[in-house]
């Protein structure tokens, strides 16, 4: 099996300033560029241990490498329109030149 078997479909969130008709202007996501990628709640002992703290839970997106997840980027997962905040920088995570399967993974987590 693939890593792109268990990718589906995702899309930025691009921020931008609209007016808010009074002189003013306001700060809005709007649907930016599609993309796939996998995710899944992180099971690592820190991630454990933040839970239990009350933290939010923490998730691993996985994308190959053409795309380029930075932090405080945020994603949509359009199967339940769920957003998440990038909470790293997938260029640090990315698979060696030489692996078999490329791809680049960050952590996130869940806007409410």
């Amino acid at each position: 099996m693939a890593l792109e078997d268990y990718f589906e479909d995702f899309q930025f969130m691009d921020y931008r300033s609209v007016s808010d008709g009074m002189g003013g202007f306001k700060h809005e996501h709007v649907p930016g560029a599609p993309f796939r990628a996998g995710i899944y709640a992180n099971s690592s002992n820190e991630a454990q241990i933040a839970g239990r703290t009350g933290s939010k839970t923490i998730f691993t997106v996985t994308t190959r490498l053409n795309v380029e997840l930075e932090q405080n980027d945020v994603i949509l997962r359009k199967r339940d329109g769920r957003r998440y905040r990038i909470t790293g920088n997938a260029l640090d995570t990315t698979t060696p030149d030489d692996a078999r399967e490329k791809y680049r993974e960050v952590n996130a987590e869940v806007i409410e």
